[in-house]
């Protein structure tokens, strides 16, 4: 089976690049469309592909136009952040143009609203920790508290005030700094911050929780904290509690760690977008790779 990505990396996911990377492992052919100046039609020319998985936000016109006319590629979307008034949207363009669409994800968990649809399936495939992200080269230190933040606020402020050594971390798109932090990251460059910190405090509501920050932060940190708004205190409780497996130990952090290694990898997500696919085969050897991982 021949796979067309397109690189919908965002701010808190690298889900088309950690797709791609293990079917890859699973020996599937696959492109990751990177380059955004390469149109759909050349693309889907010279590769060919089967399936095309891309996100909702960009599937343009030329992509559309190509798959009303080659009705034998499956084409599959994320369509988290959707809206039920967009899905309609999305779902008479699908229909008009007699696209093969065997079914659309979202990454949202359980305990959100899930878009729904009475002509097209919605499935669901949660974030995973991105085990194939490379460590980038960055200066050595040893630092108390790395901050993970949208904004400054005042909680923030009194959090860090008794704290010695602490770096304050703006999850942000744009590379340019903001004056109230030390740097602005992504979910990219923290991959080889997370370990320079004794403790990551995620100090940016359940929004940024529930996306894959928190999966790479748990695996890669020595601690992780949150600070949240007290409103939102009980559903960081119940994701904790539907999330993970409740285990008698004194080693919470390990206990995590341990969990996600074996239940939220990115190749587990990757057998579970091939399950829906209703390719068993490819999901039988990405389960073979996530029991050796």
């Amino acid at each position: 089976m021949k796979i067309l990505i397109q690189n919908y990396t965002s701010l808190l996911s690298t889900e088309p690049m950690y797709i791609a990377k293990s079917l890859e492992l699973a020996e599937q052919e696959v492109f990751l469309w990177n380059d955004p100046n390469m149109s759909a039609f050349d693309v889907f020319d010279s590769f060919k592909p089967d399936v095309f998985l891309t996100h909702y936000h960009f599937l343009n016109q030329d992509a559309v136009k190509y798959l009303s006319q080659n009705k034998k590629i499956q084409c599959v979307l994320n369509i988290s952040g959707i809206t039920n008034e967009q899905l309609e949207k999305v779902t008479e363009v699908i229909e008009k143009e007699g696209i093969n669409c065997p079914f659309v994800f979202t990454n949202a968990h359980q305990l959100l609203p899930k878009p729904k649809s009475s002509k097209i399936k919605v499935e669901s495939i949660l974030p995973g920790v991105d085990i194939f992200l490379p460590e980038q080269q960055f200066p050595d230190y040893d630092l108390d508290l790395g901050v993970i933040g949208l904004e400054m606020n005042k909680e923030i402020e009194d959090y860090v005030a008794e704290t010695e050594t602490y770096h304050l971390l703006k999850l942000t798109t744009s590379p340019e700094q903001d004056k109230n932090f030390d740097m602005p990251i992504n979910i990219i460059t923290m991959r080889s911050l997370y370990s320079k910190y004794k403790e990551i405090m995620i100090a940016t509501g359940m929004n940024v929780i529930f996306s894959q920050v928190f999966y790479d932060a748990i695996t890669h940190s020595k601690k992780v904290t949150f600070k949240i708004d007290k409103e939102e205190q009980p559903l960081l409780d119940q994701f904790l509690a539907s999330t993970f497996m409740e285990e008698e130990t004194e080693d919470l952090s390990s206990a995590l760690k341990r969990q996600i290694k074996t239940r939220h990898t990115c190749v587990s997500r990757a057998a579970r977008f091939c399950k829906f696919l209703k390719d068993s085969d490819t999901k039988l050897k990405l389960e073979k790779i996530k029991s050796n991982l």
